[in-house]
């Protein structure tokens, strides 16, 4: 029997390291072009667009232009933003499809948005001596419906190894198919259907390869988000490690770095409170 995979039961909340985008010290053009791949074969109107905490249906050109336009006083070498992916899971997804507060897309902009509040939160600063909020970044995000399974997965590194071998030994026997006898035929389709089986699927039954679309819902968040809030005057780097203890800054003392663990644990809290979600502890 074909091996099976079992999907993720968890929220999954992550912030990339700039290598996995292609880097961050330039423009976000190409970041920007990679999160309008879902758009390309879609008809005027009907491809997602990107939303900010009161902006929706922002441009591509738009999130470009605003993005690369707020390094204000950014060395060359330095990071002008980050990006970030919010993956709700399969019965996360379920539950908002069922519930009352608004329809799927509605219920993940609202989301969207209390993640960025709680990632402002979390660099412990003040804008106009007031704490900083989601609002007072400059952040876009866009909806995504589809997913493939990524050539550079580490976790699927073997099971693409033993599909792509399967694979080529089918494409080999297939073309034999066409230059032998109708016994010899016969025994190949047998080898062939054989060799089918012996493929990795996902619990849905598609074979694991790179590149293939994953079934099922699919919905989950990319953000960007800038160094420098909106008011230019703060430099916000998420991958600069929390170590617990404060510095003076403008006269205020002010966390040093940020907690990414802290960040994912309140993610999690957040939706639940928010969408009176009852999560299990096996899937916390």
């Amino acid at each position: 029997h074909a091996k099976i995979t079992k999907p993720s039961r968890f929220l999954y909340v992550k912030i990339h390291e700039p290598k996995k985008y292609g880097g961050n010290t330039g423009s976000c053009e190409n970041l920007v072009e990679y999160l309008e791949n879902e758009n390309h074969d879609k008809e005027i109107g009907e491809g997602t667009m990107f939303f900010t905490t009161k902006g929706h249906d922002v441009s591509d050109l738009h999130v470009k232009h605003r993005v690369d336009s707020n390094h204000s006083k950014l060395c060359k070498d330095e990071a002008k933003f980050y990006m970030l992916t919010i993956n709700p899971s399969a019965a996360e997804l379920a539950h908002l499809s069922g519930s009352r507060a608004g329809t799927m897309e509605e219920n993940l902009k609202t989301y969207t948005s209390l993640v960025m509040d709680e990632y402002a939160k979390q660099f412990d600063r003040e804008l106009n001596g007031k704490p900083m909020e989601g609002k007072d970044l400059l952040w876009y995000a866009k909806i995504e419906t589809e997913r493939s399974y990524r050539p550079w997965d580490k976790a699927h590194i073997k099971t693409y190894a033993h599909n792509e071998g399967i694979k080529w030994k089918i494409k080999v026997k297939s073309s034999r198919l066409s230059t032998t006898d109708e016994k010899a035929v016969k025994g190949l389709k047998k080898e062939i259907s054989n060799l089918e089986k012996k493929y990795i699927r996902n619990k849905e039954g598609t074979v694991i390869l790179p590149h293939a679309k994953k079934d099922g819902v699919n919905y989950h968040m990319h953000v960007i988000v800038s160094r420098k809030d909106k008011t230019g005057r703060l430099k916000l780097s998420p991958l600069a490690n929390s170590r617990g203890s404060k510095n003076v800054l403008n006269g205020k003392k002010v966390r040093i770095g940020f907690d990414r663990k802290a960040f994912v644990g309140n993610c999690e809290t957040i939706f639940d409170k928010r969408f009176y979600y009852n999560r299990d502890l096996e899937n916390s």
